[in-house]
């Protein structure tokens, strides 16, 4: 066999074809194993190689060759199939690891009123605080006389048609209240706290037009009395200074009361002084916003302690129960579906217009029912509980049974703040 192989390979033409057909089946073999490998195939490719792709030779040069050609097989095999066993072992990885974490994940039973009253702790008041006050009395002194050497630059600024906006740490109250002392007791001028719970745009406005313009005229929408306002202050050729303590406060932050104020501020005959404590304050402004109000920034820290802001940043918190379902609307009602928005509005109506009615306790529950289905709101009982539910898990709305038996369901919340409430955020 091997002698007539040698033999037939320098003879002639049988001895080529036979060597072109084994050449021919190595290279289909070497491709099968290529494949094989990029497929990442876990069996043997060797067992799939044809018996007859080298003839049967005893001669030791075909012995040779073919024992070369298995070894770089096999080498070749090896090196490709160790990535293989790398990716199952990653493989093994990752679903050891979703099957550590495939818990579901569980929700959390804390509402926003249980977590804004941990916020608000009050910690036991320290021995220290009035040493520490009084030891830094003679630092605040002097940064007052800095400031009050600028009252006549920030009074031109006003001149100017800019708007003064003092930010810092501390308190800026006390500087207010003293620029309007020294600059401002010869002009008509509204002092705006702006961190009071019931303060609303409505009421500034209503302040101006009653107050300082002298006017009983009834106004359709807050639009209309800007319009009134703007158009008498030009006619009488008369400046208004307009001082607000925390123009960020929590019942001016909405869109409306910041579009009144900027368009306010637009007038060249009103003179806008504010201040903010709140870090992202600015946020509260969009471009067309910050281009009405025409702000001029002071950086005026005072480090003095908020003692007249706190006692009311403690009742919007929840430490007093008139106060609790403000906070409740201001953090909930926007995140309320459609329907329900309707739905509070509908039991608010109802309070407002019946309020002064006897012993008011509220709306039935199968009155206010009839009046969603009605109103194609909600389509049974079921709904409307669940839309309740969630009210009753903010504080939005109390229940109560009457002498029928019957709940009756009410918004425990001040008449005045409940009507400015609903005007403001178009409820």
């Amino acid at each position: 066999g091997g002698k007539q192989q040698y033999q037939y390979r320098s003879k002639g033409k049988r001895g080529k074809l036979i060597r072109k057909n084994a050449d021919r089946l190595e290279s289909k073999a070497n491709t099968r194993l290529n494949r094989a490998v990029k497929r990442d195939s876990l069996e043997l490719v060797s067992d799939k190689l044809p018996a007859k792709i080298i003839p049967p030779s005893s001669s030791k040069t075909c012995s040779i060759s073919s024992d070369n050609d298995a070894d770089e097989s096999n080498h070749d095999a090896d090196t490709h199939a160790a990535p293989s066993s790398e990716r199952l072992d990653m493989n093994k990885l990752r679903m050891d690891f979703f099957d550590h974490y495939h818990t579901k994940m569980k929700t959390s039973p804390n509402i926003i009123e249980i977590l804004r009253q941990a916020n608000y702790i009050e910690e036991e008041p320290k021995t220290d605080d009035g040493a520490e006050y009084v030891k830094n009395q003679k630092g605040r002194c002097l940064l007052y006389k800095i400031y009050r050497k600028k009252f006549n630059w920030w009074m031109s600024e006003l001149w100017e048609g800019f708007n003064l906006l003092y930010y810092g740490l501390g308190s800026k109250r006390t500087l207010l209240e003293q620029f309007r002392a020294v600059m401002l007791q010869s002009y008509p001028h509204l002092v705006v706290n702006g961190y009071f719970p019931n303060m609303s745009i409505k009421s500034i406005l209503n302040t101006i037009s009653q107050d300082i313009l002298k006017s009983i005229s009834s106004f359709r929408n807050p639009v209309d009395q800007y319009q009134f306002i703007k158009k008498s202050l030009e006619e009488s050729s008369q400046h208004l200074f307009l001082i607000i303590h925390n123009i960020d406060g929590t019942m001016l932050r909405n869109d409306m009361a910041q579009t009144m104020l900027s368009s306010l501020a637009q007038s060249p005959w009103i003179h806008m002084i504010a201040s903010i404590d709140q870090l992202n304050a600015p946020l509260l402004w969009d471009q067309a916003h910050i281009s009405r109000f025409n702000w001029i920034f002071h950086d005026t820290t005072t480090f003095e302690p908020y003692v007249d802001e706190i006692p009311y940043e403690n009742a919007l918190s929840g430490q007093h129960n008139n106060y609790i379902t403000i906070s409740s609307l201001l953090h909930v009602f926007e995140s309320l579906t459609p329907n329900a928005k309707k739905i509070f509005r509908l039991i608010g109506r109802h309070q407002l217009d019946n309020i002064n009615v006897g012993s008011y306790i509220g709306i039935a529950f199968q009155d206010c029912y009839m009046k969603c289905r009605e109103s194609f709101l909600v389509n049974s009982e079921s709904t409307l509980k669940a839309h309740l539910t969630e009210f009753f898990d903010h504080k939005m709305i109390k229940s109560r049974k009457g002498l029928d038996g019957l709940d009756h369901l009410s918004i425990p919340l001040d008449t005045t703040l409940l009507s400015d409430f609903m005007e403001d955020y178009n409820v």
